[in-house]
């Protein structure tokens, strides 16, 4: 589990848990609800950092939190194949 700045309105930013990550979307838990419209998401993954937008797209209380399921929009080819060889890499080792 890895730490994901997520970024919503204008002043919003939140530290939240990751839960499961693919090339189209990630869980997240965080204490409070999920906000409503778009977000920005600063993805560690391993040495590198990449920035994508994404949606909530379903969203559940869990363990006194929320987890947010996140649609990725927009993503480029090239971060999607940067965020599928992060999990191949996980994956195998």
């Amino acid at each position: 589990m890895t730490e994901v700045s997520v970024h919503h309105g204008v002043s919003g930013r939140q530290h939240l848990t990751s839960l499961n990550l693919s090339s189209s979307g990630i869980a997240l838990w965080g204490p409070s609800k999920a906000p409503t419209g778009a977000l920005r998401l600063d993805l560690p993954l391993g040495s590198e950092h990449v920035q994508v937008r994404g949606r909530v797209v379903r969203e559940f209380e869990s363990d006194g939190g929320s987890v947010w399921g996140i649609e990725f929009v927009g993503v480029d080819a090239g971060v999607r194949g940067t965020i599928a060889s992060y999990i191949a890499a996980a994956v195998a080792s």
